[in-house]
């Protein structure tokens, strides 16, 4: 008796450790980057987009990480007409928003992870930039 009792038991719990588990999702598939919302900039933006289609017809771009709380490189610089594509490479949310006295207005809204944020600039100058979640987080785009 006591050894059927400890086989329906072992049992029981293989079982349920069995069915707590799958090889058919991890943790990262419960939201991929195509099922994450697309962020688009607000109006009176400069065209900014998580879609590709924004990027200006030379095809000259520069790229931004954002990796550890940081911009990655912190300053960049690109000729007019570029576009700056930030991608989120951190498990949390960030933003890519324009500080005050930024001529050109620009904000991501909250990105996650593995999301990219597309931002392109006609004017020459200066634009400095900040992460809203985490305001540490500076950065320069410097326009020529």
């Amino acid at each position: 008796m006591l050894k059927t009792r400890f086989l329906a038991t072992f049992a029981f719990s293989l079982l349920a450790v069995t069915a707590c588990g799958s090889d058919d999702a991890t943790p990262s598939d419960s939201m991929t980057p195509a099922d994450a919302p697309m962020t688009t900039a607000a109006p009176g933006d400069s065209g900014a987009s998580a879609d590709s289609e924004t990027a200006d017809d030379s095809g000259a771009s520069a790229s931004v990480g954002l990796k550890d709380s940081r911009y990655d490189p912190t300053d960049i610089e690109v000729s007019v007409g570029e576009t700056v594509t930030f991608t989120n490479n951190d498990p949390y949310d960030h933003t890519i928003t324009s500080a005050e006295d930024s001529t050109v207005e620009f904000d991501s809204g909250e990105i996650s992870q593995d999301v990219t944020f597309e931002q392109s600039f006609d004017t020459a100058g200066s634009y400095n930039f900040f992460c809203q979640i985490h305001p540490t987080m500076r950065g320069a785009i410097t326009v020529s």
